[in-house]
């Protein structure tokens, strides 16, 4: 699934049996990629998909070593 630059995400938080939820934290694409859709539901915003992408592709961090570091975002559908 394509994604393009400047599409907001928001971040995931760990809940019980560390399921991913959505948190309140906002993020930006900073790159056009290309992200890998996940199963997981929130009952609570169904109107978000989960998907898996690289750190670097929302520039959460500065360096090389977590930069490749799947994350799991959710976008709007």
């Amino acid at each position: 699934m394509d994604v393009q630059k400047g599409t907001r995400c928001i971040l995931s938080g760990l809940g019980h049996y560390n399921f991913y939820y959505i948190s309140t934290s906002v993020a930006v694409f900073n790159r056009d990629c290309i992200v890998r859709p996940k199963p997981f539901v929130d009952t609570q915003n169904t109107n978000f998909l989960a998907v898996e992408t690289e750190m670097k592709n929302i520039g959460l961090y500065e360096t090389e070593s977590v930069d490749n570091d799947p994350i799991i975002v959710w976008i709007e559908k």
